[in-house]
């Protein structure tokens, strides 16, 4: 889950970006592992379904861009969404 709104303007949005392509390439060292990326800023957006497309991770990561004000329910929802649809998958 990540915060792209306007607060996260020049810095903040750099270290997030680079901290957050750290993780995605230490998480990805194990294939097994899958990862998914929602954003938000006014609303939230699902970059990503669970993936373990390592490239296609860190290029979705190199586009985001800030925008927006801060709505954190709106990406709990989204965070909901996608672990109801994981967990059912993992389960068949």
């Amino acid at each position: 889950m990540l915060d792209i709104s306007g607060s996260m303007s020049g810095d903040k949005m750099e270290k997030m970006r680079s901290d957050a392509k750290e993780l995605i390439r230490y998480l990805l060292s194990d294939s097994s592992n899958r990862i998914a990326l929602i954003t938000f800023e006014d609303t939230a957006t699902i970059v990503s379904e669970f993936s373990n497309d390592m490239d296609d991770l860190l290029e979705k990561m190199n586009a985001l861009t800030v925008t927006g004000s801060t709505n954190y329910n709106a990406a709990l929802l989204n965070v909901d969404q996608i672990m109801s649809g994981y967990q059912k998958r993992a389960k068949s």
